[in-house]
């Protein structure tokens, strides 16, 4: 019997759960769709990055996330085509489980970025290791929460890879991806639900531009929809193993996401800040002498412009 009748003759469980995200006969024509669209990505992203106007660290994960994607596709075909040994299932577990994360951490640093470019402080301006100001206010905070709730994610997903070769043998390794799966689904609910509000109540308090305050909502509000998505699929539910909910909900905000990172300039629409002062109280003249509110951005990219 192959691993997938195994599975699936298992009505309840933690193996049966897993199954459910398998590729069938179906998933064929949409995993060679999602294959050369974000193939199609691959070139806009080499561009972005390599164009002097363009590059940021920002996109590098995203642009790890396209290399994923297709690979976690062609995964998903050769599923579809028949072929379910455990090397094949276990792949396409790591590479789902693992790689949303590289769209939700350029998001919480772009949200970071504008909060910092656009709210005033003026407290102790104490550097980081890399002589980045770590702010001691509400901006701070609400960064320090998130980055440490990715980490919290990205331990609790290398853990999870870890026994999944096992989980389809083993009733108990099985329980501990299904476990895993769903806190890591779970944290990243509740850090893209605390972005979106967190962008929300700081642009009540300061009025933050309007343009970019738009991309990263969307942002936030696609990532939510992919990562309810996986949290209803690790909690092993019916709607969740439909073949078309995992392409819709999961596939495509996915795709949109990574879309937008590359067809837009972050560096123009979300300008890194500046830090050329030191000291207390040095973070706030920097911000007063520029005229970054009310979304004027100065390109600090345009003498690279003809």
């Amino acid at each position: 019997m192959s691993l997938l009748a195994t599975n699936n003759a298992t009505s309840t469980g933690s193996t049966s759960s897993l199954a459910g995200i398998i590729a069938t006969k179906p998933d064929l024509a949409p995993s060679i769709v999602f294959i050369v669209a974000f193939a199609l990505l691959a070139p806009l992203a080499a561009w972005r990055l390599v164009s002097t106007a363009s590059r940021s660290v920002v996109l590098i994960r995203p642009a790890v996330f396209v290399l994923i994607r297709i690979g976690t596709y062609i995964v998903r075909a050769i599923e579809a085509n028949g072929n379910y040994s455990t090397g094949i299932i276990a792949t396409e577990l790591v590479l789902l489980s693992t790689g949303t994360i590289l769209l939700a951490e350029p998001l919480v640093e772009l949200i970071k970025r504008l909060l910092e470019t656009h709210i005033p402080y003026d407290g102790p301006a104490v550097p980081d290791r890399k002589g980045r100001i770590q702010r001691k206010d509400e901006v701070g905070l609400l960064s320090r929460i998130v980055k440490i709730a990715l980490i919290a994610i990205i331990a609790v997903s290398i853990y999870s890879s870890t026994k999944v070769g096992d989980a389809f043998k083993d009733p108990d390794a099985a329980k501990t991806v299904a476990l895993t799966r769903k806190i890591a689904a779970i944290i990243l609910v509740v850090v893209l639900a605390i972005a979106a509000l967190g962008l929300l109540y700081f642009h009540m308090k300061h009025t933050l531009p309007s343009r970019a305050l738009y991309f990263l909502f969307m942002i936030a509000l696609l990532l939510e929809v992919t990562a309810a998505y996986r949290l209803a699929s690790a909690a092993g539910d019916a709607g969740a193993r439909n073949h078309i909910a995992f392409w819709l909900a999961s596939a495509l905000p996915e795709w949109l996401v990574t879309a937008a990172f590359f067809s837009t300039n972050l560096n123009i629409l979300i300008p890194p800040k500046p830090l050329t002062a030191q000291g207390p109280g040095a973070y706030a003249m920097t911000q007063q002498a520029e005229p970054h509110h009310q979304g004027q951005y100065p390109d600090p990219y345009a003498q690279h412009r003809v």
